[in-house]
């Protein structure tokens, strides 16, 4: 995973900007090979796929639309507003360092998931990043279509939670309490501008509660890996997921999924999902690959499915 990189940072951003200055300082007491050591360990041996991340002289320090980060498809680099870091971190009554590791390590994850140019026409050219597929224009970089962006965002938080916990403690830099404490604050809110995405999480835990009712595989199991699928690139084929769609999900779900720009939908996507449907089809194909992706991602961590 290796997407082209032609892009320099002008060197007078680190010299003379006071507020990049901050920035590179904060980011260099991340440990990013730590980071990428513990998403790498997320990843079947057998796929062979090497983690990659932003380098701290591709993180500039940008307003970000109110939010604190996002990741740039093209050129690689991301976005982050320690200012708005702090004031989302004061707002919720959190550790500052807490928050800003937190959110840095979600948009890196973006980048870890960035498997590079999936589809490419005469006019525009589509990136698959994680479980979100973007349309751009050439030449301009224009996005004209965004799929699957929400849940792309749920799948990259829940994700980021684990590392992070994971990196804080293994780091030293916090006890288990301290981030059991940071994330019970983080995960009762869901803010209004796409904060700390915990409806979006819990959509996601719906979706894995619902295949692990179908597959009878642990929800651990079939979270692993879809981790695995998610950074690797792996991919289900679209027929496999609208035929399962339509015999197991709720009217019209894969659309909205689809589709979905706002909490409100998400909520009520996980609504649906808790609800859906009574039938069982275990046959069916996407059910099969489900389970025969948790098989092979268990048998390449050298354990067996019960």
């Amino acid at each position: 995973m290796n997407p082209e990189r032609s892009f320099q940072p002008p060197e007078y951003l680190e010299i003379n900007d006071p507020k990049q200055r901050e920035l590179l300082e904060f980011v260099r007491t991340v440990d990013l090979g730590e980071v990428a050591s513990l998403l790498q360990s997320r990843i079947s041996t057998e796929k062979n796929a090497e983690i990659d991340l932003v380098p701290p002289e591709r993180i500039f320090s940008k307003y970000v639309s109110g939010r604190v980060g996002r990741y740039i498809l093209r050129p690689r680099e991301i976005d982050f507003s320690l200012e708005d870091a702090l004031r989302l971190a004061e707002r919720l009554g959190v550790d500052e360092k807490f928050l800003k590791t937190h959110y840095l390590i979600h948009e890196q994850i973006h980048a870890a998931s960035d498997t590079g140019c999936s589809d490419e026409t005469l006019l525009t050219r589509s990136f698959q990043v994680g479980s979100a597929k973007t349309t751009q224009i050439k030449g301009i970089g224009l996005t004209i279509s965004g799929l699957c962006r929400l849940w792309d965002e749920g799948i990259t938080e829940k994700l980021s939670r684990e590392v992070f916990a994971s990196y804080a403690v293994k780091t030293g830099m916090a006890k288990q309490k301290e981030i059991d404490d940071y994330f019970t604050t983080i995960k009762k809110h869901t803010g209004q501008k796409r904060d700390c995405y915990s409806s979006e999480v819990k959509l996601v835990d719906a979706f894995i509660g619902r295949i692990a009712e179908e597959t009878s595989l642990d929800p651990e199991t079939i979270w692993n890996s879809l981790v695995d699928s998610f950074l690797t690139g792996t991919q289900f084929d679209d027929q496999e997921i609208c035929k399962f769609a339509k015999e197991v999900l709720p009217e019209n779900f894969l659309e909205d999924l689809k589709a979905a720009s706002s909490h409100s939908t998400v909520e009520r996507l996980t609504r649906e999902l808790h609800r859906g449907k009574t039938n069982s089809f275990k046959s069916s194909s996407f059910i099969r690959k489900m389970r025969r992706m948790a098989e092979d991602y268990l048998e390449s961590m050298g354990r067996t499915v019960s």
